[in-house]
Order: C-alpha cells, then structure tokens, then sequence
C-alpha cells in the first residue's frame, strides 16, 4: 500500500498529501458532517497563510537549537506578531509556543531512538540546559519520560 493509500484508507477518498519532508506531512482533508453528507462549513484557508504557516514551521524546525519569540518570528518574516500567532494556529491548530516544543519533542525522540547520545545532551541540541525541564516538555508531549521512552523503545 503506497503512503498516498493509507491516508486515503484513514481519512478517506478525498485525502490527498500536499507536501512532504522529513518531519511534516501536509494532508488536504474534506471532511463531511455525519447525516447531512455534506461537506463541514469550515472555510479553507488562504494560500498566503499556509504558506506563512509552512514558511515559520521549516524555519522553527531549522532552528530548534533556540527559543525563538513570536515577536522575532514576526520581524523575520515581516509580519505582526498576531499574523503569526492566527497563521500557526489556524494551519496546525495549536499556539506557537506548543507547536514547536511539538517539534522540538518529536525530534528528541528520533535522537532517542536513534542515538547514544546522553539525555542531558539532547536536551542541550534542543535549547534545554535544565535537563528536569526538558524532561517535563518530553512528558507532556510524548506521554513519558525520556528515559523510559529510550528504554521502551530498546525492547521493540
């Protein structure tokens, strides 16, 4: 089953991937109410603020290494900071601070998976110098700690 049939068999006939790169996948989704067949009355959103959207997302994912402020997002991009707030929330459904700690944690969990490298140490690559406090992001987005992720993920 190619990728493209899978979101199909989970989403439906009318999913369809959008874009693609390592870390995110774009889906276009319509949706319909259940008994009315009809289409939910939620207005697609604009190209420019999915674009926006996708454009702070591959900058938040390229630079995971800092906290970045709403506020320099908007001056990076040139728009206000609400811009980028109402872009972000309205494409990912979530503020911005939680989509790039998001991000951040989905990201530390592939370094879990996939390296040696001392949980201390991953925090750091992901702009934690306290490793209590990397450690309750990883917990709130993962459901666990990093260490029991590391070593569930061992006995798979």
């Amino acid at each position: 089953m190619t990728k493209e049939e899978h979101i199909r068999s989970l989403f439906g006939g009318s999913a369809r991937i959008l874009r693609e790169d390592e870390d995110t996948m774009t889906l276009e989704i319509s949706l319909s109410s259940p008994g009315t067949g009809g289409a939910l009355n939620r207005p697609s959103l604009p190209p420019a603020q999915v674009r926006l959207a996708e454009e702070i997302s591959a900058y938040l994912s390229a630079h995971m290494d800092r906290h970045t402020t709403i506020k320099e997002l908007g001056e990076i991009f040139h728009v206000s900071p609400t811009r980028v707030k109402t872009c972000i929330k309205n494409v990912y459904g979530m503020s911005v601070y939680a989509f790039a700690r998001n991000r951040k944690m989905h990201a530390a969990a592939r370094l879990l998976r996939h390296s040696d490298a001392t949980v201390l140490e991953i925090a750091g690559y992901f702009g934690y110098d306290n490793g209590s406090k990397f450690a309750k992001a990883f917990r709130d987005v993962i459901g666990m700690t990093p260490a029991e992720y590391r070593n569930a993920e061992s006995h798979d």
